[in-house]
């Protein structure tokens, strides 16, 4: 059976900070190793340490990414930066998968996650999970990979990072393709292929046109397989992405191998384990010398089968790649039956279904139904809460605009009271100052006439008491004469 390459996301957040992006980017690892040289035991020297040991490691110059990422370890831890250390320890952890050392770099990424869930960093919580994930994929165990994707997933929806999304669903349908769930793949796939077009993430463009090329070369249609697999080549090319140019080189050996392009494939094969060597991909390299070995041994090629098959099974069980031995041990069992050496056939087909009931079984596909169930009620309880909260929400605001409406007619109502009270108050002042001012003009024409009374009644007694001028003037006459 051909072991086609399958090629997984791996979730790598380096912080470069502004100082150093432009050595990262613009200038080789001697400028970077030139300004180390310079700089004093602090956060500045972890900071292009981390730079470092990214750079050798894309290089595939792991022995050096393992001495500068172990030196800005040990100066983290030092220094007391936890993020410095997380960081460190996500590096070293990809070097260490990269070389197919995935119990090492298990125990990094755990640690990193430990870190991280201790300053609280949401964003490397989610990559420390996705970086898990992976290596139980690797490793065979896809419930617990799957577990570690959704968290991840959540993690990134919540935090609206699209990117991280779209890597998270790819991966996922890693775990579906390797249970044979091809249908469930390819929409994963599809799902992750849509995000990064949309966010113009060429890198998850390239992955998941090949992964779509591979359910379609699965599922026998080879002609739409080497399709999307020449679509991602070119684009890995255009990148150069040494990596994806030997993931998507090896699958289109695989296509050819089918169609019985013998030579076509095993130039493809060839150049990707040329690639695999040099990056020391020992998963790719695994994975690429056992698609030789069943290529010869399609051939009738028997002793360059074996010769290949065996290299490749030394491989895969070296790094613990079960999901690779397992087709290992399958080619070499019909390879040993071609050879009538009936017992090491029979020896290889045992490894070969126990390899097989450790990555699919009922408890193992159970398990990875409970988790894409748990994810999907999640989903959905979390889009209900929201919902929820939305008409909460909507709700309080209505309440308080009824609260608002209310406290203004009650104000209104109040203030119309306040001013009929002073309105009313003021009447009453009004009356009173009117009913006094009566009271006062009574009392003044009351003495008005009691005055006026006094004089008429003086007058009166004055009269009668004085004579009249008519008596008078006679008097005066009567004196004369």
């Amino acid at each position: 059976m051909r072991n086609a390459f399958i090629y997984t996301y791996l979730l790598t957040c380096v912080f470069i900070f502004s100082q150093f992006l432009s050595y990262s980017q613009n200038k080789k690892i001697d400028s970077l190793v030139t300004v180390l040289s310079t700089q004093k035991r602090d956060t500045s020297r972890v900071k292009t340490l981390v730079i470092l040991c990214k750079e050798f490691r894309t290089a595939g110059e792991m022995d050096k990414a393992f001495l500068y990422g172990n030196e800005g370890l040990k100066l983290a831890g030092e220094l007391q930066w936890k993020k410095g250390q997380a960081e460190l320890l996500t590096n070293i952890g990809i070097a260490h998968w990269s070389q197919g050392n995935y119990s090492q770099a298990l125990n990094n990424y755990i640690e990193a996650l430990k870190i991280n869930e201790e300053i609280d960093d949401e964003d490397r919580i989610a990559n420390s999970y996705s970086n898990i994930g992976l290596v139980y994929w690797n490793q065979g165990d896809y419930p617990k990979a799957l577990k570690c994707y959704f968290k991840s997933l959540k993690i990134n929806e919540k935090l609206k990072n699209k990117q991280a999304q779209a890597k998270n669903i790819a991966n996922i349908g890693n775990v579906y393709w390797n249970q044979g769930e091809l249908d469930q793949a390819l929409n994963y796939y599809q799902k992750a292929l849509k995000i990064a077009e949309e966010i113009d993430d060429k890198n998850g463009v390239c992955i998941d046109l090949g992964n779509i090329g591979l359910v379609y070369w699965n599922k026998g249609n080879y002609e739409q397989a080497l399709e999307y697999y020449f679509k991602a080549l070119k684009l890995a090319e255009e990148m150069n992405s040494k990596s994806l140019i030997s993931a998507w080189k090896s699958n289109i050996g695989n296509a050819y191998n089918t169609q019985g392009e013998y030579k076509n494939a095993l130039t493809y094969y060839f150049e990707s384990l040329k690639l695999d060597e040099e990056l020391g991909d020992q998963a790719g390299v695994a994975t690429t010398l056992g698609n030789v070995g069943v290529l010869y041994f399609e051939q009738k090629k028997f002793a360059e089968s074996k010769k290949y098959l065996l290299q490749a099974l030394e491989v895969s069980t070296t790094i613990g790649a079960i999901y690779i031995q397992k087709d290992h041990h399958q080619s070499l069992s019909k390879l040993y039956k071609e050879l009538n050496d009936y017992e090491v056939a029979l020896k290889h087909y045992k490894e070969y279904i126990s390899a097989n009931d450790i990555l699919i079984n009922e408890e193992n596909t159970k398990k990875t139904v409970q988790s894409q169930m748990q994810y999907e009620f999640d989903k959905k309880e979390a889009l209900t809460q929201a919902e929820q909260d939305k008409k909460d929400s909507i709700a309080e605001k209505e309440k308080q605009k009824q609260k608002i409406i209310m406290y203004a007619v009650g104000t209104g109502l109040l203030l119309m009271l306040l001013l009929a009270a002073v309105i009313l108050r003021s009447l009453r002042i009004n009356k009173q100052k009117n009913k006094l001012i009566s009271q006062q003009k009574a009392t003044v024409e009351e003495k008005q006439k009691e005055i006026l009374d006094s004089i008429h009644y003086a007058k009166r007694i004055q009269n009668s008491l004085l004579p009249t001028e008519k008596y008078i003037s006679q008097s005066l006459i009567r004196l004369r004469k």
